[in-house]
């Protein structure tokens, strides 16, 4: 399943540079702490072999995606306790739900064998949108003013981030990435967090705002995702120290005014912090001690 991931209409948006001031500012590293107040519920639609729980709004309404025993993927929304399956006419074996705003318009991706598309599900109609020239296209997440940010593969293998807005597509890559450039979330003020891969192989996350790029770094971490930001400008994310692979042994976190926390379920073997809605309720998935994932949501970090 990707980590992020009626009839589908193709929109091929403008391609427009991106030009950006670079600012390669590193968060300040503050001794971390550990969430250890939170309380984390489990979240598996029926019939899941595996779950990822991607994005809460600030309704609670929670979207992600889940496996099969036929080896489908498909997103779902988790709204009042009640599971909805997510699938894209036509789709093959993937169907996905990587995003959610607060207004309910979803987005993510489709394929077939061969090919990807990023969608919209705006009241019940689905939107196909794929980058110009690309191999694939993915969506992300979608903001509450329609704004949507992914990433696509260009017919090289080279993955980078996008932001689709106003029906103009614009490719975002952090300067120095290489082959590797995804954008993450995007939030109210149209800040991005996305991830990138440095020459050496290293994953880091950052910030992009108002044009200015910033490093964001766990303190002594050997990789780094960020995949979600709020409207306060809280980030989650995830982090693996010691070279350790980040999806079967990482840890979730939260950067919140300078301070990073480490969250983890407890008892897990990994942990990932997906998304965090604007009252601090945090989703994201799991690694349990048989090797099954599963989605989370928490209690609010509003207090940490």
């Amino acid at each position: 399943m990707n980590y992020q991931n009626n009839s589908s209409t193709m929109t091929n948006g403008l391609v427009v540079a991106l030009i950006i001031a670079i600012v390669l500012v590193g968060v300040t590293v503050i001794p971390t702490i550990r969430a250890d107040s939170l309380t984390f519920s489990t979240i598996d639609p029926p019939g899941s072999m595996g779950t990822l729980a991607l994005d809460i709004n600030a309704s609670g309404n929670i979207v992600g995606n889940y496996l099969t025993a036929d080896g489908k993927a498909h997103g779902f929304l988790l709204s009042k306790g009640t599971f909805t399956t997510i699938d894209v006419p036509g789709a093959g074996l993937l169907s996905e739900a990587n995003g959610i705003n607060d207004a309910g318009e979803i987005v993510g991706i489709w394929g077939l064998v061969t090919e990807e598309h990023g969608y919209v599900l705006n009241k019940g109609t689905f939107t196909t949108t794929d980058f110009p020239g690309a191999v694939l296209t993915f969506f992300a997440n979608i903001d509450n003013r329609g704004d949507v940010v992914g990433g696509y593969l260009d017919s090289a293998g080279i993955e980078h981030g996008l932001l689709f807005s106003g029906g103009i597509l614009t490719t975002i890559d952090f300067p120095d990435a290489v082959s590797f450039t995804t954008a993450s979330d995007i939030n109210s003020a149209g800040q991005i967090v996305g991830n990138y891969d440095d020459a050496s192989g290293d994953r880091h996350g950052f910030l992009l705002n108002d044009g200015e790029f910033t490093l964001i770094d766990f303190p002594d971490a050997s990789s780094t995702e960020v995949f979600g930001i709020n409207a306060s400008g809280e980030i989650v994310g995830r982090y693996a120290l010691d070279g350790q692979d980040p999806f079967f042994a990482g840890h979730g976190f939260l950067l919140k005014q300078g301070v990073f926390t480490t969250i983890d379920f407890p008892g897990a073997t990994s942990t990932a912090a997906a998304r965090i809605n604007a009252h601090g309720e945090v989703v994201g998935q799991y690694i349990d001690v048989n090797g099954i994932v599963h989605g989370f949501v928490t209690s609010s970090v509003a207090e940490l």
